[in-house]
């Protein structure tokens, strides 16, 4: 919908000079809607109620026994591990809290 309406308004568009920020700018105000907000700059915080319990490492599988290998800087694939590759599975640590 957005490159549609981009497209038709950059068709009215005259043709005698080159395509400018104004026009870009225009193209967006048309198609994007101002959000308002308010920025607060005093933050307040006050002591959790909840208190650290305890730490446990999961090793999660699929129905296929597929383990978790980290690829990209963040990203988690799923894909049978064996033998010395399967120190490359990941383990996800959940830290339990109780109030």
């Amino acid at each position: 919908v957005v490159l549609v309406v981009a497209v038709e308004k950059m068709k009215k568009a005259s043709k005698v000079r080159p395509f400018t920020d104004d026009d870009l700018r225009s193209i967006f105000d048309t198609v994007f809607e101002t959000i308002s907000f308010e920025r607060h700059n005093v933050t307040h915080t006050v002591d959790s109620i909840y208190r650290y319990f305890r730490s446990i490492s999961y090793e999660i599988r699929d129905t296929d026994q597929k383990c978790f290998k980290l690829e990209a800087p963040a990203q988690l694939v799923a894909m049978h591990l064996q033998g010395p590759n399967i120190r490359h599975q990941v383990k996800l640590n959940m830290a339990l809290y109780r109030p």
